[in-house]
Order: structure tokens, then C-alpha cells, then sequence
């Protein structure tokens, strides 16, 4: 993949796209575009589960980098949360695929957006093949994305205004979120999965390399 993560563009990347005619929001380059302002959405394959979640973890964080007033605080806490819930899903599901190909099973990605259900299948793939990530980091891990559940279950409150039966999305009583708070729980929960993903996709590497040898897979 020859993506260029500080945005940029080799020569060749730039002529290819001043050659298309895109429309709608494609763009058509021309000399007066910035090439670091332009953004590529066609260089993920499906097992690109860890870039979608790098980016919606990014985005939740740079909103709260940048929010200014009162009202942007009480409005954008509603994207932030919808952006750590999918970064979560995400995550989860990634580990779940890689489990499904160490045991050799059929990939079966679960399309529902509970978290908690989300890791209690995860949790058990990275006990099995991630045997270095101690029970007190699993349960640290339990603990935050219950958390997250809690203020917004399967990811809908922070979408809607409303649920299916015409009540408000969030209870009168529900707490305030203080967003440096949200922000550092976040961070430590990525730091906390930093590992077992990096060793899941290590064995992965490892399973595909045996199995092209032996199989010619």
C-alpha cells in the first residue's frame, strides 16, 4: 500500500488523478488544488478494520482537542461519543476476525453494535492466543467499554434525539461527561489494546505464512 500518511502525493499519484473526471465530492485535480488537502477512500481492503477504527478514534479525539464554548461542548459530546462507541465496535470486531482465522473458522463478522457482547467474544480470543495480557488489564478493559455502553447503549442515544417509542434519547438524570476525563479513559483503553491486537495480527502473519508454505494458500 503506498498511501502517505502526512497527506502527500508522489508525482505520479497527482497525474493519476488530474487524469480522472470524478463527480459529486470526488474531486478533479487541477493547479490550483492542495494536494495535502485531498484524502484517499479507495486504499483499504476488507481487512482494513484497524484503519476505520484509527480514524474514528482520531476524530473523537480531535473534537475534543478543539471545542471552544459552551455550546459547542453540549452539542459535538453527541459525535464524540457516536466516534469512541464505532472505534470500540470496530476494534472488537478486528480482534474477533483474526480469532476466526486462527481457529480456521469461516470469517462471520457480527453486525450488531453491542460493545459488551462485542468483547465478551473478544476477550475470549485474547486469552487464548494473547496469553502475555494479564486478567487485571482484561478486567480494566471490561470496566471502560462497560462504561461507554452505559452512557450509550449499541451506539444510538448519541445519534438520535429520540427513541423508537418517542422518549428522549438520554433520561433527565443522566450525568454530565467531563471530556477530559472521557478523553484520558479512551486513551488508556487504546493503550490497554494496543498489545493484544499487535500480537493477534503478529500470529496472523505468522498462521498465513504456515499455511501458504504447507498449503500453498
Amino acid at each position: 500500500m503506498d498511501a502517505k500518511r502526512d497527506g502527500g502525493a508522489t508525482a505520479a499519484e497527482a497525474q493519476a488523478l488530474d487524469s480522472q473526471e470524478k463527480q459529486g465530492l470526488g474531486v478533479h485535480m487541477d493547479s490550483d488544488r492542495r494536494l495535502d488537502r485531498i484524502a484517499s477512500v479507495n486504499r483499504v481492503g476488507p481487512d482494513g478494520w484497524c484503519l476505520y477504527a484509527d480514524g474514528y478514534r482520531c476524530a473523537g479525539n480531535l473534537l475534543i482537542d478543539n471545542v471552544g464554548t459552551t455550546y459547542e461542548r453540549n452539542t459535538i459530546i453527541f459525535p464524540i461519543l457516536s466516534m469512541y462507541h464505532h472505534w470500540i465496535e470496530l476494534t472488537l470486531k478486528d480482534i474477533i476476525v483474526m480469532g476466526q482465522y486462527l481457529r480456521r473458522e469461516p470469517s462471520n463478522v457480527p453486525f450488531h453494535h453491542k460493545i459488551k457482547d462485542l468483547w465478551s467474544e473478544a476477550k475470549g480470543i485474547v486469552r487464548r492466543f494473547v496469553r502475555t495480557v494479564s486478567e487485571p488489564d482484561l478486567d480494566d478493559v471490561t470496566t471502560l467499554i462497560e462504561e461507554i455502553a452505559g452512557l450509550n447503549p449499541e451506539g444510538v442515544p448519541a445519534r438520535f434525539p429520540m427513541t423508537k417509542d418517542g422518549r428522549a434519547a438520554f433520561p433527565f438524570d443522566a450525568p454530565d461527561i467531563d471530556l477530559d476525563d472521557l478523553r484520558e479513559k479512551m486513551d488508556h483503553l487504546a493503550l490497554l489494546l494496543k498489545r493484544p491486537l499487535s500480537l493477534l495480527a503478529m500470529e496472523v502473519d505468522f498462521e498465513a505464512e504456515y499455511r501458504q508454505d504447507t498449503y500453498g494458500e
